[in-house]
C-alpha cells in the first residue's frame, strides 16, 4: 500500500489539473500507468486508445543481484527453501538430511543471483565452477543450475534475464563448458535449447553424497570460453564426468 501511494502521487504530480479530472490509475503486476480517458456521448467514459496518452508509467522495485554463498543471510536462506519447495515440489533439505541414501544435491556453488521484488526473494539461479578432465585434457566446467521463478513472476521474462546473467558471469570467470542436468521429457529442456544448449546423447557421471560414482543420461552442453572442447564432447565418446567433486546441478 506505501508504494502503490507513492507511485499514486507520482503519477498524478506527471498530469495536469485539467487532464487529473479525467484519467484512470491502472496498478499491473509489475508497473502503474496513468491513461487519459474519452469522454463518450452516452456521458460515461472510455479509455483513450492511443499508445501518446499514456503519461507516466513507473516499474516496481524488481532488482536482480549476485550475492556469493556465504554472504547469504538466513532470511534469505529461508525464502529460496520456500522457492524451491515451490517449484520444484521437493524438500531437498530432507533429502540432504538423509545420510543413509545418496543424492546428487551436494555441489558447492560460487554463489546465486537472486531476483528481488523490494526485499522478497521471488527467483534465483545458481552458478557453478569447477575443475575436471575430458579425455585427459583438464578444462572448467561449470554453468548455472537451480534456476526457479515463483509462479506468480513465471511468464514475464525473469528466467531470462536471470539465466543470462548467470552464463554470463560464467564466462567472465573463466567456465569452459557449462552443463546442466536435465529431464528431456520436461518443456523446460526447451527454454534451455534457445541459450544454446544441446543435450548430450550419453551417460554423464557424477560422485553422489555418499562418494559412490553414479550417472544419469539427461545432461545439456553449451559452449563458452573453451567451444572446441564443448564441441569435442558432444562428437566423441569419451567418459564425461563432473568431476571429483561431490554432485552436480
Amino acid at each position: 500500500m506505501l508504494l502503490y501511494s507513492l507511485c499514486s502521487k507520482l503519477l498524478l504530480g506527471a498530469v495536469s489539473q485539467t487532464q487529473r479530472r479525467n484519467f484512470i490509475l491502472f496498478v499491473g503486476t509489475d508497473s502503474i500507468s496513468v491513461r487519459n480517458l474519452d469522454k463518450t456521448k452516452s456521458g460515461g467514459y472510455r479509455i483513450h486508445p492511443y499508445e501518446q496518452n499514456l503519461y507516466f508509467v513507473r516499474r516496481f522495485i524488481m532488482e536482480i543481484k549476485y550475492v556469493l554463498k556465504n554472504e547469504i543471510t538466513i532470511s534469505q536462506q529461508n525464502m529460496l527453501k520456500i522457492i524451491k519447495q515451490t517449484c520444484f515440489g521437493i524438500d531437498i533439505e530432507t533429502i540432504i538430511n538423509d545420510k543413509e541414501k545418496g543424492h546428487p544435491f551436494g555441489a558447492v556453488e560460487l554463489g546465486v543471483f537472486l531476483l528481488f521484488d523490494e526485499d522478497i526473494i521471488v527467483g534465483c539461479v545458481y552458478v557453478y565452477k569447477r575443475l575436471t578432465e575430458y579425455d585427459g585434457q583438464e578444462y572448467y566446467i561449470g554453468g548455472l543450475g537451480g534456476l526457479a521463478v515463483m509462479p506468480e513472476y513465471q511468464g514475464k521474462g525473469y528466467a531470462r534475464q536471470l539465466s543470462e546473467k548467470a552464463l554470463k558471469m560464467c564466462y567472465d570467470i573463466g567456465v569452459d563448458v557449462a552443463c546442466l542436468f536435465m529431464n528431456k521429457e520436461e518443456s523446460i529442456s526447451q527454454f534451455y535449447e534457445k541459450l544454446g544448449y544441446v543435450f548430450l546423447d550419453r551417460e554423464c557421471y557424477y560422485f553422489d553424497s555418499l562418494c559412490n560414482e553414479s550417472f544419469f543420461d539427461n545432461v545439456m552442453i553449451l559452449g563458452l570460453n573453451n567451444k572446441d572442447m564443448a564441441e569435442k564432447i558432444l562428437a566423441t565418446n569419451h567418459k564425461f564426468h563432473y568431476g571429483i567433486e561431490e554432485g552436480c546441478w
